[in-house]
């Protein structure tokens, strides 16, 4: 079976969820009876590329928006890793959606145009795969006509350089954990402001960029003083810190999936979010959940795991139900998508 992957996510994005995603996928697919060519641009050189990448030149202003050279001849399967359409119809189409956040969250030309280019490539595939039942809904909400029998839920998996490690704090005092983007619907202020009820505690962001002064003018100094950016960190480091931390806070109203919450869970760290469909059906009982966005009720969800008992409870749920989202397994079912859309019959395992 040949795959081309056009490889556009790693010129257009820091590296990330989707560029995770793309990188793990053809890293094991790799030893299955697979053969991919990634042609992707060498715009982002910090960007982790897979190995047998083929690297042309920089990505042109619009190359995102242009239908991809690929013969039909050569390969069985297009998988776009950013919607983008192939110039040859005749071949086989997947994509993978991973969320609705510009559909949800932004507005004018920027939105038209990505949801333009995403509808178009969800309705040319040949099979959808989406990473959460949520964001399977939210594709029939917005696209209706899709037959849904073309669509399949395939979790994200978690690198295993997540784990319990008996690891003591070295902070000098117990923190919370905020890893990701911190704008908008992601409600940093609400656990920023939530260290107002929780005297003793301070927090720490991972990732997102350095601490901004829109993440911190309304908050008190005596709040801000708690507040530390530990910048991009190692998988290895963000893992001491899930082994340290007293919490992963993750008050985010929208994710496609949540992958720090799956990573946490897997390191044994007990993990509070709000409301978010996603992030709730990938962590299940394991979670505390916030109802609202109160920064006093994010406190009060905090100091539930005070309690020994209900504190083990969650990460022993939390480290039992980590095991669904595997790689491995995120690799046989997209193989079987792949099969599925040459119109060959699935594996069984």
């Amino acid at each position: 079976m040949k795959i081309f992957l056009d490889g556009i996510v790693y010129s257009i994005q820091n590296f990330g969820g989707i560029s995770v995603y793309f990188n793990e996928l053809i890293r094991t697919l790799e030893n299955e009876s697979c053969k991919f060519q990634i042609t992707t641009y060498n715009d982002k050189k910090q960007n982790p590329l897979p190995s047998n990448s083929e690297v042309t030149e920089n990505c042109r202003l619009l190359e995102r928006y242009r239908s991809c050279k690929i013969n039909s001849n050569e390969f069985d399967i297009f998988h776009s890793t950013y919607y983008r359409n192939p110039e040859d119809r005749k071949i086989k189409k997947v994509v993978t959606v991973h969320d609705f956040v510009y559909e949800h969250y932004n507005n004018g030309l920027r939105k038209f145009v990505h949801s333009y280019q995403k509808f178009s490539s969800i309705r040319n595939a040949d099979r959808i795969i989406c990473i959460s039942e949520a964001t399977k809904k939210d594709l029939l909400h917005f696209l209706p006509d899709i037959d849904e029998s073309l669509i399949d839920v395939i979790y994200n998996g978690v690198s295993n350089a997540y784990h319990p490690d008996n690891i003591a704090n070295s902070e000098g005092q117990p923190f919370l954990l905020f890893i990701g983007a911190r704008g908008g619907y992601k409600n940093f202020q609400a656990v920023a402001k939530s260290l107002e009820y929780l005297k003793d505690f301070k927090l720490i962001c991972v990732g997102g960029g350095k601490l901004s002064e829109s993440d911190l003018s309304d908050l008190p100094s005596s709040i801000q003083d708690r507040i530390e950016h530990a910048g991009f960190l190692s998988e290895e480091a963000i893992n001491h810190l899930y082994n340290q931390a007293f919490c992963l806070v993750y008050p985010s109203s929208y994710e496609g999936f949540g992958i720090p919450v799956a990573e946490a869970m897997q390191a044994g760290c007990p993990v509070v979010v709000s409301q978010c469909e996603a992030v709730i059906e990938v962590g299940q009982e394991s979670l505390t959940v916030v109802e609202t966005l109160d920064s006093f009720e994010f406190a009060k969800g905090v100091e539930k795991l005070f309690d020994a008992e209900y504190r083990q409870e969650k990460i022993r749920s939390g480290l039992i139900l980590s095991k669904k989202y595997d790689w491995r397994k995120t690799h046989q079912h997209t193989l079987d998508v792949y099969r599925k859309a040459l119109g060959q019959s699935s594996s069984s395992y």
